[in-house]
Parts: C-alpha cells; structure tokens; sequence
C-alpha cells in the first residue's frame, strides 16, 4: 500500500512542478534514533520547481503514505503510524 502511495505522490509532483525526474527512497528495516530515513530527489529545468517539488514530496509523504514502524523499549514493543 505504501509503494503505491508513494508512486502516485511522486506522479502528481511530477506533473504540478513539471519535473524531469523524482525519485523517493524510504528506508526499511532496524533504525536507530537520527538516522536518515528518507531521500528525495527532483531534478527540474529551474530550481524554483526543484525545490518547491521536493518540498512537497516531504510535505505529502508524511500526510498521505500509510508508514508504520515499530518502537522498541526497555519494557516492550508497539506500532506506530499508519
């Protein structure tokens, strides 16, 4: 579902900022606390569009794509997110 998501977030930057390319990476796997989860990257013929472009993949990623994770703690263990 995630994946999904996150293909048509990154077609309708594609189209609203008339970008050449975008491209969203969101890790999986154990994390530790700091460390990076998430890259985009947007290529456009005028930076204006870059960057409004990647500040909107950030922006509607955190809003619309279903991400859990799993907490650890020295008591148990929850998900979260959704």
């Amino acid at each position: 579902m995630a994946l999904r998501e996150l293909t048509a977030l990154r077609q309708r930057a594609m189209e609203k900022f008339d970008l050449e390319e975008a491209i969203i990476v969101h890790r999986i796997g154990p994390l530790s606390p700091g460390d990076n989860i998430v890259l985009i990257v947007v290529s456009s013929g005028h930076r204006k569009e870059a960057f409004a472009g990647a500040q909107f993949l950030i922006d509607e990623l955190k809003k619309v794509v279903p991400l859990w994770k799993k907490e650890f703690y020295a008591g148990g263990e929850e998900w979260v997110g959704g």
